[in-house]
């Protein structure tokens, strides 16, 4: 077959270049990804790390510059998406995949003239480690299908398990909110946006560190990740004065150790060496603030 003349399912706007690829493997009836991007000469790896795209936008005959801002890039320090910078550790596209059941049964449900099969796709911001819930269902994403096995959709093709069973037959697992999740969603652009100013002054990938590390240190590091990301959004989101009350709970728990380390641990530790090493102004003043009202002078040498 030339490139020109494969089914073309619609791209949807957030969805990868390997997520869209195996969604044409799906509707040009190949067996998995593999084979089809054997067949056009390119490699399921380069599709990965964003390289590759130029043959995927030929035979979707999709609008190239999409595609790459959808696609995450791979730098040596992180990765790209969105217009975004994540570094690394923190964009992770491994099995077991993550997915949203009532996403999936949303995309079933569309009207057929928005589309063509297969309707399921990934979306790219599922594999952000710091998403931890879908923010349109307010539910927990999901990683295993009803009989127990791991989402791989490298094998079974997205919306599949192994075992034939529809993920989006999968019950939801609800949530009392996926706000932090939104706010990184917006971010990439992919829905819209919430102003967290000391969120805002951040690259996306510090403003997910900063969002885990104030969740981590309010209510333990073993606490459920999505509680941790909404513990520590609930923090950031709530300005100046939600810093502040922060930093209470926190310095309440170290009493008697002095200085900026002692008092606020990792809070400081984070509020210091982000930004590649610049550090975040608006925290540093805030723990600055707070602890020239609770310490001696003796100890705000430690923040410089």
């Amino acid at each position: 077959m030339t490139l020109s003349s494969y089914a073309r399912p619609l791209r949807n706007r957030g969805e990868a270049g390997a997520s869209y690829a195996l969604r044409l493997a799906d509707a040009n009836g190949f067996p998995n990804g593999r084979w089809f991007c054997r067949e056009i000469g390119i490699t399921p790896g380069g599709l990965a790390t964003g390289r590759m795209l130029s043959t995927i936008a030929t035979v979707g005959r999709c609008d190239i510059d999409a595609l790459v801002r959808d696609t995450p890039s791979k730098w040596t320090d992180g990765f790209r998406i969105g217009g975004q910078f994540l570094g690394n550790g923190l964009y992770v596209r491994s099995t077991p995949r993550r997915f949203c059941p009532e996403c999936f049964r949303e995309d079933l449900d569309r009207p057929e003239v928005e589309l063509t099969l297969p309707r399921e796709w990934h979306r790219v911001w599922w594999d952000i480690t710091g998403v931890t819930a879908c923010h349109r269902h307010q539910a927990h994403l999901q990683w295993r299908c009803a009989c127990g096995s791991t989402f791989d959709h490298d094998r079974a093709g997205i919306g599949h398990c192994r075992c034939s069973y529809r993920l989006s037959q999968i019950p939801p697992m609800k949530v009392v909110s996926a706000d932090a999740t939104a706010y990184i969603v917006g971010r990439l652009g992919y829905s819209e946006p919430s102003v967290v100013p000391v969120l805002d002054e951040l690259d996306l990938g510090d403003a997910i560190r900063g969002i885990r590390t104030f969740g981590m240190s309010l209510i333990g590091p073993e606490a459920d990740q999505h509680e941790v990301m909404e513990t520590g959004y609930r923090a950031l989101a709530g300005g100046d004065e939600g810093v502040r009350d922060a930093l209470d709970l926190v310095a309440l728990g170290r009493p008697e150790r002095p200085g900026a380390i002692g008092a606020y641990g990792d809070l400081h530790a984070f509020a210091r060496d982000t930004a590649k090493g610049r550090g975040s102004p608006r925290l540093l003043g805030l723990m600055r603030d707070h602890a020239e009202q609770r310490w001696e002078p003796a100890c705000m040498c430690v923040f410089g």
